[in-house]
């Protein structure tokens, strides 16, 4: 599940691999839990697709967003940014 809660944004990672997966654009917002793009074949970019599933429980409780919504949290959103979650 999800965690909830208010929180606070913390670091910022272009990429990261899961598992075959890999995921792009993931803000952090609480201990592991991050918003992060929907899962990609591991390629540099994210240009092959694995998963692109939205609004179901399929992660470890990050908050998986399309991919251009990923990018703009990660460009837009500071760090400090206070990120609120429930259910």
């Amino acid at each position: 599940d999800t965690i909830e809660g208010v929180f606070r944004v913390g670091y910022k990672q272009y990429r990261f691999d899961s598992g075959s997966s890999r995921c792009f654009y993931a803000t952090q917002f609480c201990g592991n839990f991050l918003i992060h793009s929907t899962l990609y074949n591991q390629l540099p970019g994210p240009t092959s697709p694995q998963d692109s599933r939205l609004g179901m429980a399929l992660s470890h409780g990050c908050v998986r967003v399309a991919l251009g919504n990923a990018e703009w949290i990660y460009n837009n959103i500071p760090r400090g940014t206070t990120v609120v979650v429930y259910h």
